[in-house]
Order: C-alpha cells, then structure tokens, then sequence
C-alpha cells in the first residue's frame, strides 16, 4: 500500500494543478518588439564618440561626443574638440548639442557653443559628421569631420557632405 500511496499523491496533486485554465505562463508570451534604442527607453538615437582626433595620438588632442535624441524629439548632450597638444584648457570648442540627424551609420549633430578660443564665437552654432564603420578588426576606421562653429542655426543637422576623416584609434558608434 505505502508504494501506491506516493504515485497517487503525486498525480492528485498534478491534477489539482491542472485547473483547466488557459493562462499562458509569461515566459511563453509573444516578445514586444521596441524601436527604440536602449531596449525602450524613449531613446531613439544615440551618437557618441570617443577619441584622440583623426591623427595619431599625441598629435592632436581628444574628440568626445554624446548626442542623444530622445522619443519627445528633444535632443541633449555635449561635445569637446581639444584641437591640439598645448592647447590645454584654452583650447578647443565645448558644445552643449542640441540636434542630431542620423541616416544609416552616420549622424550629423549641433548645439551652441559653450566654450572657444575666440570668445566671439561663443554662443554661435556649431557642427559636425560622424560616420560608424562598425567595430570588426576587418572594418574600415570609423570617420570623423571638423568641428564648424560660428555658422548661422540653418546648418544645424542638415545632411551636408562634410570632409570625413579616419580615426585611428576611438570609435564612433551610431544607433
């Protein structure tokens, strides 16, 4: 009787569980599919860069970059272009970003300058491209352009064909 006892237990209490609900557990329903960068944030692109500029290090100086768009359409972040060695604090451009327009693996992205060695150029517009190349040893470098300020507000984001260099180190990466 005591081994007829165990396999009865077992299959009353399966059969207790077996309600006869058709409930699908969670981890079986259908996925949602999110657009948006960062796994549904409300972050629709996502540019940003790290990097010595496009020549070798200790050549010229660092290139950073984040630009975020976010699903409202707002667009935050910052951008510095330290133009060279000694140039220290002095030098280069602050830019606090305010649009960006990402088509494919590159992104065009502005704001308003910040900070600049000439102190006219402050409060100006300024630009720039970006190209991601990927991040395979068997991809081409990823591309950079200068950074343009002092431009009226009409060249903020628009798709201009810029000189784009290679870096050869950093990366840039467009989502």
């Amino acid at each position: 009787m005591k081994k007829l006892t165990v396999p009865l237990l077992a299959v009353a209490l399966l059969l207790i569980g077996c309600d006869g609900s058709s409930t699908t557990p969670t981890a079986l329903k259908t996925p949602t599919l999110s657009l948006s960068v960062g796994g549904g944030n409300g972050v629709q692109h996502r540019v940003s860069v790290g990097s010595h500029d496009f020549t070798p290090p200790g050549e010229d100086a660092n290139f950073s970059l984040i630009a975020i768009e976010h699903a409202d359409g707002s667009v935050t972040g910052q951008w510095e272009d330290q133009f060279g060695p000694g140039n220290g604090a002095e030098g280069g451009y602050h830019i606090a970003v305010d649009c960006v327009s990402v088509l494919g693996n590159r992104a065009w992205i502005g704001g308003v300058v910040t900070k600049a060695p000439n102190e006219a150029l402050i409060g100006t517009r300024a630009f720039t491209e970006v190209e991601d190349n990927g991040t395979s040893a068997n991809d081409p470098p990823d591309r950079i352009s200068y950074s343009y300020a002092g431009y009226p507000p009409v060249y903020q984001c628009q798709h201009f064909t810029l000189p784009l260099f290679a870096l050869s180190g950093g990366e840039v990466k467009v989502d």
